[in-house]
């Protein structure tokens, strides 16, 4: 004969303790699961990094030691990619972009200058890796942990809702309609290229180099030249520095409010920065807020990360 609580079954209070149990071990289980996989996706993204590095160095090997166009006037360059120049600069009738040393996350845009004759876009930073052919998957420009949309691979190969998938590195693209991008007509990618040459003169305004190294051999052997993308905070814009530090940075990897990035030197090794330091300094602020440029910011921070891993 059943007792009469085995005809019951679980009491309330039982079935309130087992609910508590699961909700413990989820609380306890998601989080590391979480960290598990972003673990994964940082793996992932510095074996790109690499990649990259090594794509780098073949580019360079087959165009007379010369890196991947950085963009800009220079009539001693000439690489596979190489915009025309006759000097005087004349920025209205030369195909070369005029943004020279800025933007490192840059790989096509259709502003003229700098569109071919037969229309399709010149390729330059890291994209000149896919137009020569060495990186054909392009995807390995995007960190798998990026969540912001302007640097996902899957926005450069959506023209619009409706039409069909475009090839990558073609534009107009979906994610360039929207007023809060600017409206601009960029592709660009997930990792911050900025190859600096130590001997280069400085620019007395930018406090860096006045230019990009021109070729792999002169690449600053004690700082990196590629990494993670590092950008600054997006909202609010015009917010003073003070409103602003309320707002995390766009990192790509970002654990318990530390940021971290992949960083790549010459040689081809990389090295994982954790030190808060390297991402919370003046200049990066000053960059925030307007007060510097591109070159300054880069230059600064790149060098700060290359004392830091010594």
């Amino acid at each position: 004969m059943k007792s009469k609580r085995e005809k019951l079954g679980f009491t309330l209070v039982e079935l309130l303790v087992v609910i508590a149990v699961i909700a413990l071990l989820l609380a306890i289980l998601i989080p590391a699961m979480q960290k598990a996989k972003e673990t994964a996706r940082r793996v992932v993204c510095g074996n790109q990094v690499r990649q990259l590095g090594a794509g780098i160095a073949v580019y360079a090997e087959n165009n007379n030691g010369l890196l991947p166009w950085y963009g800009g006037e220079d009539p001693l360059y000439k690489g596979e990619f190489q915009c025309k120049f006759t000097p005087p600069y004349d920025p209205v009738n030369s195909d070369c972009p005029r943004d020279r040393d800025i933007h490192p996350w840059l790989a096509y845009r259709d502003t003229a200058p700098g569109v071919n004759p037969d229309g399709s876009l010149r390729p330059f930073r890291l994209a000149c890796l896919y137009g020569a052919g060495i990186i054909n998957e392009p995807k390995l420009f995007y960190c798998p942990s990026e969540t912001h949309p302007q640097y996902l691979y899957k926005s450069y190969v959506d023209p619009g809702e409706g039409n069909p998938s475009k090839e990558w590195g073609t534009l107009p693209q979906k994610i360039n309609e929207s007023g809060s991008y600017y409206g601009n007509q960029y592709v660009r990618l997930g990792y911050s290229y900025y190859p600096t040459n130590p001997k280069t003169p400085r620019n007395l305004i930018w406090q860096a180099p006045a230019y990009t190294a021109r070729k792999f051999e002169n690449v600053d052997d004690l700082i990196p030249y590629l990494s993670d993308r590092l950008w600054k905070r997006d909202e609010p814009a015009g917010a003073p520095i003070e409103e602003l530090r309320q707002y995390p940075k766009p990192f790509a990897h970002r654990m318990g409010g530390i940021y971290s990035a992949n960083c790549l030197w010459k040689d081809g090794h990389t090295v994982f920065c954790r030190d808060q330091d390297a991402f919370s300094h003046d200049k990066w602020e000053a960059f925030e807020i307007g007060q510097v440029e591109y070159p300054t910011f880069y230059y600064t921070t790149y060098r700060i990360i290359g004392g830091m891993s010594k």
